[in-house]
């Protein structure tokens, strides 16, 4: 058995036996080893809500960017004192049940199971959120509450994409609290939680528009025909203003708050709301590092002047997640692969997860 991890470039000379890959991410060079690794999963104890896990394909985020840099920081740093260490990565992943605790009633031997990130609390009160920053990880241990069973028509690649970017996305729209006719904008627009929220708003009457890089984005996107394509590059010069004219936005989506809150900010309604779920500028390490000033007393005026809402999100409830499998399982839903790799495939995999473009949508790693 196997896992994908980062690791100290000594066990390239340590650990022969493994497969070894270098990759370079923000200038950093990191070792990324194929693990192999016993199989002694009849081994573990289990607490009377554990749930075993045997991990069947994993994707990662724009989170799990930032998260590798500091694994491989720390391999680095256990390097120079002698020793040697790994760490797995990835958020998203698809898994089997192997067994199972004598008090679990909602998952039995064989279920397939996907990640439940409720937050902030979970249903027996205990503090939720993503339950594995190491999703590459062939065996793992939760507890049942964290896990939730997926319907058979949920294949393992979609499956291995799903509950980041659907359990956010959904609780991104909810909390927009959309009228009918409202314009709501949507940055980042081939980012996994956005595109996430396009697929939950195309069941909306409302006009959607997307702020996005990608040329190719209108006719890639199933259902894109309903939508006003605003290129990312126009919010840096004159045109941006040319380019919406007197529309205003009732409602904006952003994965990336450092990258757009100043401009956009002045194209809204009053009482609009302005959703956001995280940061670009992750890591020290990232090479395209941003400089602006957030909060300023003349941005905070056009917030006040305008009664607009600022709304943080982290994740979703259990309810997010819920609702997105039924939708998906209605056909109301589509994840957006771009590409499955497997075996060797690691270097290409990585490249295309994290810096190599064109990519639009997930990109998945199965064992």
């Amino acid at each position: 058995m196997e896992s994908v991890v980062v690791c100290s470039p000594s066990l390239k000379r340590l650990k022969k036996e493994n497969s070894y890959f270098d990759f370079t991410l923000c200038d950093q060079p990191m070792v990324i080893g194929l693990l192999k690794s016993e199989d002694n999963a009849c081994s573990k104890v289990l607490n009377d809500h554990g749930v075993l896990v045997q991990i069947d394909a994993f994707s990662c985020n724009y989170r799990d960017k930032g998260l590798l840099l500091t694994m491989n920081g720390i391999c680095n740093e256990n390097e120079s004192l002698g020793k040697y260490s790994y760490s797995a990565f990835g958020s998203d992943f698809v898994g089997h049940v192997l067994r199972v605790g004598k008090a679990v009633s909602t998952l039995r031997e064989g279920d397939r199971v996907i990640t439940d990130a409720t937050y902030p609390f979970r249903s027996n009160g205990e503090m939720g959120g993503i339950i594995s920053n190491h999703a590459s990880q062939r065996i793992q241990l939760f507890n049942e509450n964290q896990l939730i069973k997926i319907p058979d028509v949920l294949h393992d690649i979609d499956a291995a994409s799903f509950t980041v970017g659907a359990q956010t996305g959904y609780s991104m729209v909810r909390k927009c609290s959309l009228q009918e006719g409202d314009n709501v904008l949507v940055t980042s627009g081939s980012s996994h939680t956005s595109l996430a929220v396009l697929n939950k708003l195309k069941g909306e009457n409302v006009n959607i528009y997307v702020l996005t890089s990608n040329p190719d984005y209108k006719k890639l996107f199933p259902g894109s025909e309903k939508f006003i394509i605003i290129p990312t590059s126009s919010l840096k010069d004159n045109t941006f203003r040319e380019r919406i004219g007197s529309i205003r936005f009732d409602a904006v989506i952003d994965p990336f708050f450092d990258l757009y809150f100043e401009e956009l900010v002045n194209y809204m309604n009053m009482n609009g709301r302005y959703v956001f779920c995280g940061f670009y500028t992750q890591n020290k390490y990232y090479s395209q590092q941003i400089n602006r000033k957030h909060f300023t007393p003349s941005i905070l005026g056009i917030c006040i002047s305008k009664s607009l809402s600022i709304l943080a999100n982290c994740i979703g409830e259990r309810k997010d997640l819920e609702n997105a499998l039924c939708d998906y399982e209605n056909n109301k839903y589509t994840l957006n692969i771009d590409s499955v790799y497997r075996g060797e495939d690691i270097l290409p995999f990585l490249q295309k997860s994290f810096h190599q473009l064109p990519r639009f949508g997930k990109v998945v790693y199965q064992y």
